[in-house]
């Protein structure tokens, strides 16, 4: 006997009605599973990476070359992380008690331990090897083949190499890289009180407000060394630039230093903030494009509170929460769309408010907010940015995706060349 007309609907209709509430139940449980892994992960501070991981950068071992999505570095899961910094292709994690992890490219001892080339001991998290197994550090930094630690006593120690248009240099005069992290400067008079890397410098305040650099001069980013002696210290050597000196500003004592890859910048206790360096598209945001081998104050500089570089873009967080770009414009690294072009002072990012960090390298930039959110924009290609495609590049901050960071709180972002890391809570 044939179906009743609109029998079929009639089934279908009494099959929505049952099975409606399970899945408004469902989604309503879900929620809440959510609410409540929150709730747990409150306090506890986990370390996210994402990106290409083909130097084992993720710190994910050996056989994972890449995350699309933020990945948990489950070798940290016990140690109470602070901070963590990226270096080209490699990381530096500080832990609350004073101790410093470090995974990835090791080529030039960068992770300041020994490791052994197919054991996948540079792919995880390890503890660096320093000189006494007492020393405690409190801050760390890395650039492109080195790592900076400032220790309690205000002494900072490096490992690995600098390297230059030419090659190698080492991180002293004699022009040895360092597999293990060595004192580069100690004094009795003054203690170092932060330190910052960029791609192949150093620079570190003290307490008394003086700002030191060292490693590699040629593009101005040291502040103190004349174009006539950028290469290799001209006819004063090695020593002119891997032996830290003073740079001298005048509207000084410092109170913070930013290091990019081939610039800086620091900001004075008078609010005045200062840049130096590399300058091809205007990452320096003095209104020009012109390198500096000498600190140059910033247009509007007593907006900002802190500054992060790339090779050709920086960023700079307001007082105000704000988040202000400049430089190059290609790939949509500055977010300010996809018709953007060169900037030569910093300009305001429309769509951020209530910013706490931001963070820049190659193409890419990272900024999170008071509520805990990610966000990023610029090149695709190596997968860092987690916002959609994988490859797409992203002309305007949009927020950071993946179940990893949808349940936790980030408090913290690095990137390094082709890869990227948060703290997260």
């Amino acid at each position: 006997m044939p179906p009743r007309k609109g029998g079929k609907r009639a089934r279908a209709k009494k099959q929505a009605q049952n099975e409606a509430p399970i899945a408004k139940v469902a989604k309503k449980d879900k929620a809440k599973a959510l609410e409540v892994e929150k709730e747990q992960q409150k306090g506890k501070i986990t370390v996210l990476t994402v990106g290409m991981g083909d130097m084992g950068q993720l710190g994910l071992g050996e056989d994972i070359a890449e995350r699309s999505r933020p990945a948990i570095v489950t070798k940290l899961d016990d140690e109470d992380v602070t901070s963590v910094q990226c270096g080209g292709m490699h990381n530096v994690a500080l832990t609350q008690d004073g101790k410093a992890f470090s995974w990835g490219c090791n080529d030039e001892g960068a992770l300041g331990r020994a490791t052994k080339e197919g054991e996948d001991e540079e792919a995880f998290p390890a503890p660096v090897v320093f000189p006494s197994p007492k020393e405690r550090i409190i801050q760390v930094s890395a650039g492109d083949s080195h790592s900076a630690f400032l220790h309690e006593n205000g002494s900072i120690l490096c490992s690995g190499a600098f390297r230059d248009s030419k090659g190698v240099i080492g991180l002293t005069a004699s022009g040895q890289r360092e597999g293990l992290p060595i004192r580069i400067w100690t004094s009795s008079s003054e203690k170092g009180v932060s330190v910052s890397s960029g791609n192949e410098h150093v620079a570190f305040l003290t307490d008394k407000g003086n700002l030191f650099t060292f490693g590699v001069g040629e593009q101005g980013q040291l502040g103190r060394v004349a174009s006539c002696f950028a290469d290799r210290g001209g006819r004063r050597g090695l020593k002119a630039i891997l032996t830290p000196e003073r740079v001298h500003v005048k509207w000084g004592p410092i109170e913070s230093v930013f290091c990019g890859g081939y610039h800086s910048f620091a900001i004075s206790k008078s609010r005045v903030a200062y840049a130096w360096g590399l300058n091809n598209y205007g990452q320096l945001g003095v209104g020009d494009a012109e390198s500096y081998f000498v600190p140059r104050k910033v247009t509007n500089g007593e907006r900002f509170c802190a500054f992060s570089g790339a090779q050709h873009h920086s960023l700079a967080l307001g007082r105000n929460g704000r988040v202000y770009a400049c430089g190059r414009a290609e790939y949509g690294r500055l977010g300010l769309g996809e018709k953007a072009e060169e900037q030569h002072e910093f300009v305001e990012i429309p769509q951020l408010a209530s910013v706490v960090d931001v963070a820049c390298a190659g193409s890419v930039s990272f900024a999170v907010t008071q509520a805990g959110r990610a966000h990023a924009w610029g090149m695709g290609t190596n997968m860092q940015l987690s916002v959609g495609a994988d490859d797409d590049d992203v002309f305007t901050p949009q927020p950071v995706k993946g179940k990893n960071v949808d349940s936790r709180s980030i408090v913290h972002v690095s990137v390094g060349g082709q890869h990227a890391s948060f703290l997260a809570e």
